[in-house]
């Protein structure tokens, strides 16, 4: 049997991973992006042990309720098939006459074993952990790489700093001009603080480096930094990475060798 999982308004089967397995080698480059992304996550998350035999429990569970019975498979094969003949999915589904009710059903399990595993993880999290989720699953996590891109500056040569200074100006501002549309930051005020970040002795930088994109978030992404205010988006922000957390098709199979690595250090 496969696992029941959600994609917009279609209920689609998706493969479950085993706990336990080492890690395949990536065959498509999509997945094994994904599949380091979702990594990053677990990272910016900074699970202990516990924690993470928490998130493999409630991915057990989940992965259970979302088996998908010979009923339900056969009426999703229909509707694919369907599908496949052309029709939309609205069409597809209103062909399946009574047999609608089926998927229905399956799709309010799924749905309800979700929302029973996301709130048993935001449970397990504290404070600092839940503020690390929303951040890094926000446009302002884009200032992370900021102030790496600082970092970088402050390496450069002062000789060489005069044309390399309006290069990092631009794809900077670039940057984060389409990761928070309307933010209005101007590669003059990104090339004013970097002067600033270069002209910092080195224990100063290092003393500021972890909390320099949050001093920086109200100026260069203003917007943004007016959404993370917003306790409503702030929720929102964390329910949906609490999900993906719980329902990433190699999710299970990331967190055990996650586990396996924070138990070795």
């Amino acid at each position: 049997m496969r696992t029941l999982g959600l994609a917009a308004l279609a209920l689609t089967l998706v493969g479950g991973a085993c706990l336990g397995q080492e890690l395949p080698e990536p065959q498509q480059l999509r997945a094994a992006q994904d599949d380091i992304g979702y990594a990053e996550l677990l990272n910016a998350a900074g699970f202990t042990t516990e924690q993470l035999g928490g998130l493999q429990d409630i991915q057990t569970r989940f992965e259970a309720e979302g088996l998908v019975p010979p009923d339900v498979a056969a009426v999703l094969t229909k509707v694919l098939a369907a599908v496949l003949s052309g029709m939309s999915m609205q069409q597809a589904h209103a062909s399946l006459g009574e047999q609608q009710q089926v998927l229905q059903q399956a799709q309010q399990r799924w749905g309800q074993s979700l929302q029973q595993g996301t709130d048993e993880l935001q449970k397990l999290l504290t404070e600092e952990q839940k503020d690390a989720l929303v951040w890094f699953s926000s446009p302002a996590h884009a200032l992370d790489n900021v102030v790496e891109m600082a970092s970088g500056a402050r390496g450069i040569p002062e000789a060489q700093w005069g044309p390399r200074r309006g290069q990092f100006g631009m794809a900077v501002s670039q940057m984060l001009s389409q990761m928070s549309p309307g933010g209005g930051v101007t590669p003059q005020q990104i090339e004013t603080l970097l002067d600033q970040v270069r002209a910092l002795d080195d224990a100063t930088f290092e003393a500021q480096r972890a909390t320099l994109a949050q001093t920086w978030l109200p100026t260069l992404m203003p917007n943004v930094a007016q959404m993370l205010q917003d306790p409503p988006f702030r929720q929102r922000q964390l329910q949906q990475v609490c999900q993906r957390l719980i329902a990433y098709e190699r999710g299970a199979q990331l967190v055990a060798a996650k586990a396996e690595a924070t138990a070795a250090d």
